[in-house]
C-alpha cells in the first residue's frame, strides 16, 4: 500500500510538471483531462516495468530498494550523488567506468567489497534504462 501511495505521489509530482511546461509553451489541449489521466497510467506502467526488470535481473545482489533494508545506503540518496544517465552508464558497463579512473565508481567496489561488473549493455533497451529509473526514483524516496 504504501509504494502504491508513492507511485501516485510521483505520478502527481510528474503530472504537475508536464502541466507546467505546456501551458508554459501554450500547448494546452482541448482534453487535459484525458492527457493527464493517460500520463498518469504510463508512468505507472514505468514504475511496473522497472520493478520487473529489478527483481529479474537486479534482485540477485541487491534488495529491492521499495522494501526499504536499513543495509540499503546504496540506494539512499542515489539521485541526489549521482544523476540518472550516471546510473544508467554505471549499469550498463561498470568496467568500463572503473577503468577509466570514476573514483564513485571504484569506490563501489572498495565500500560493498565487490568484484562484481554490471554490464547490461546489451540486454537491456534505452526504455528498459528509463522504466528502472523511474522505479529507482519512486522506490527511493
Amino acid at each position: 500500500m504504501q509504494s502504491n501511495l508513492k507511485i501516485i505521489g510521483l505520478v502527481f509530482s510528474l503530472g504537475a510538471i508536464v502541466a507546467v511546461s505546456e501551458i508554459s509553451s501554450c500547448n494546452v489541449r482541448q482534453n487535459p483531462e484525458k492527457k493527464d489521466d493517460l500520463r498518469t497510467k504510463e508512468l505507472v506502467d514505468k514504475y511496473n516495468q522497472g520493478k520487473d526488470l529489478f527483481n529479474s535481473h537486479c534482485n540477485t545482489c541487491h534488495i529491492a530498494p521499495d522494501k526499504k533494508a536499513t543495509d540499503q545506503q546504496l540506494f539512499d540518496n542515489l539521485f541526489e550523488r549521482q544523476s540518472a544517465d550516471y546510473v544508467v552508464k554505471y549499469i550498463s558497463d561498470s568496467k568500463n567506468i572503473k577503468l577509466s579512473g570514476d573514483k564513485f565508481a571504484i569506490a563501489l567496489d572498495t565500500v560493498f567489497n565487490s568484484t562484481f561488473e554490471h554490464s547490461y549493455k546489451d540486454s537491456l533497451s534505452n526504455i528498459d534504462f528509463d522504466n528502472l529509473i523511474v522505479y529507482l526514483k519512486v522506490a527511493t524516496r
